[in-house]
């Protein structure tokens, strides 16, 4: 890790890593010694009569069990140097005469002995991070890092509203704080360093003319634009090459920049250091503004939050005579700005606007939730209303009873992805949403369960958001232009819901006062619905675009036995 504890290692172009922890005089973490958690709650009997119980309270929480994970990606796997490699290409050999090495011209053939073995050095620095690869690394954790801790708190009434049954109604709410969130400073520079201008003027060549390159000469006789920056590149630029075309044609100037940048023997200055001039050979600090010497500066942060609010309503009665049910009900909405994952590295799209653009609901965020569960005994057998004989007439007609569970809710939200890197390098453009001519509601709409016309297959969206190619129809979707992000915000919509019934027969036979033996047959999702697994996002140059290719299980029947002592 960077021997600098501070956040400004990440922009030092002669940071220096060296071991860290224990022992090191360099600790990976502050001590974080002022976690306060209180937790206290309360319960009112308004009438004094034990049927109408008032509750509410409020707690937090503190949950460090994924930090050791996440430190490891950042420190252990974040930062080169711990191994490297040896490689020999020049290798020849047979079963009979050895392997020897050949090298020169003319060809000059040795015995081989063994490969280089690679320097260990450790402090590093980052120019020595360079001979490792043209594109390293820094990544650091937040020295005084915070941990995360969730607020919670409830409010209720519950009231007896019939022998045995109560009702029950009331507000839950969380808010998580201070979760954490890994980031990358060093996103690269398109608008002040004039990149993205020229990028326009190669990219309004390219269409016109079918080439993005235009010398003086070509200006006057067809009116193409001179470019200005992309001369300053090695090779020009390479402007000829297929694939930076393609970036050039789609709009993707965040992604050309990083293409760039990652490789800076073929296209920069890499004098060290670096100075850069009005005119001649780009330095790597033209595109990469936080630090020239590396490509990507990684830290791991506390600048993630959640928030869930929610109304919950039961009615549940308990089991007297033979029977009980329970019915509850949860309407609720939760945000955050970064999906929690394990190692917690979620960038943002553009650190400039930040959280704006990264709000999103959360995936498992559901708005509508009905559940129900019952048991009912049958009533036969000793102690039954009928069939009350013992012997055996009563084990085989008494011990039967029927449960069941149910399950009734609306769809999990479904975000549109551009996913091009139109702004920041496609590796960070994961949130990059499209624009669409579609409003919120209209979008709603055309999502949920649909079918293709022509296959009869299910689809998550009405077919004609759909191309012929598969894409989405650009009449709907069209991917935002250089420099810009998508006018979509994410998760704008709900997928198709989801609906499931499980019930079970169980038969119970007691032979002693301690032994017995139950049967059980069970049937999970016994009406046999189709529930579909839809995918949470939809990229709009994916062929499969707005398909839904699995579902969740369909009727399974089950007969098990217990014995009981």
């Amino acid at each position: 890790m960077p021997k600098d504890i501070s956040l400004n290692a990440l922009n030092d172009p002669n940071a220096v890593l060296d071991f860290a922890g224990k022992g090191t005089g360099r600790d990976f973490l502050a001590r974080d010694l002022n976690n306060w958690a209180p937790n206290f709650s309360f319960a009112w009997d308004p009438f004094k009569d034990g049927k109408t119980s008032v509750r509410g309270g409020f707690s937090i929480a503190y949950a460090i069990d994924n930090n050791a994970t996440v430190l490891n990606n950042s420190a252990v796997g974040g930062n080169a140097g711990l191994q490297s490699t040896s490689t020999v290409s020049t290798l020849n050999g047979t079963v009979s005469g050895g392997i020897t090495n050949c090298t020169g011209t003319p060809l000059v053939c040795v015995p081989f002995v063994a490969a280089a073995v690679p320097a260990f050095k450790v402090p590093r620095t980052l120019i020595d991070q360079l001979t490792l690869s043209q594109s390293p690394t820094i990544f650091t954790t937040e020295y005084n890092l915070k941990t995360p801790y969730a607020e919670q708190w409830n409010f209720g009434i519950e009231r007896e509203i019939w022998k045995d049954t109560a009702l029950s109604v009331g507000y839950v709410g969380n808010h998580g704080v201070d979760l954490t969130r890994g980031l990358d400073t060093n996103q690269v520079r398109i608008f002040d360093n004039g990149f993205l201008a020229d990028f326009l003027r190669a990219q309004s060549n390219l269409a016109q003319f079918g080439n993005p390159a235009c010398t003086a000469a070509q200006a006057a006789s067809t009116g193409c634009q001179v470019l200005t920056i992309f001369p300053r590149l090695g090779s020009g630029g390479n402007l000829t090459d297929a694939t930076i075309r393609n970036l050039i044609q789609t709009g993707q100037v965040g992604e050309l920049a990083a293409t760039y940048a990652s490789s800076r023997n073929s296209f920069l200055n890499t004098a060290q250091p670096c100075v850069q001039g009005a005119t001649g050979a780009l330095c790597p600090s033209f595109f990469l503004p936080a630090n020239g010497n590396a490509f990507v500066t990684d830290y791991i942060g506390s600048s993630g939050w959640s928030n869930y609010h929610g109304l919950q309503a039961e009615l549940r009665r308990r089991f007297t005579n033979g029977y009980y049910y329970q019915i509850n009900y949860t309407w609720s909405k939760a945000f955050t700005n970064a999906e929690q994952a394990q190692a917690e590295f979620l960038p943002y799209l553009d650190n400039a606007v930040g959280d704006t653009l990264e709000k999103k609901r959360l995936g498992q965020d559901v708005h509508h939730v009905l559940k129900a569960n019952f048991l009912y005994e049958l009533p036969f057998g000793p102690g039954k209303h009928w069939f009350t004989g013992g012997g055996f007439s009563g084990k085989l007609l008494g011990g039967w009873n029927i449960s069941g569970i149910a399950q009734f809710r609306t769809g999990r939200p479904i975000s549109f992805i551009s996913g091009r890197g139109t702004l920041n390098r496609a590796a960070r453009s994961g949130n990059n949403t499209p624009n669409t001519t579609l409003t919120l509601a209209e979008l709603q709409a055309a999502t949920g369960l649909f079918h293709d016309p022509r296959t009869g297959l299910p689809l998550v969206v009405d077919p004609k958001l759909i191309g012929t190619d598969g894409r989405a129809n650009p009449a709907f979707f069209t991917h935002p232009a250089a420099g810009t992000v998508g006018h979509l915000s994410l998760t704008p919509v709900d997928g198709p819901g989801y609906w499931n019934v499980d019930t079970a027969l169980i038969k119970r036979v007691r032979f002693k006062e301690r032994l017995g033996i139950e049967l059980r047959l069970e049937a999970f999702n016994v009406f046999n619905h189709t529930n579909f697994s839809v995918p949470t996002t939809l990229n709009l140059d994916d062929t499969d675009f707005g398909k839904i290719n699995s579902t969740f299980d369909n009727r399974i029947l089950q007969l098990a036995w217990k014995f009981t002592f």
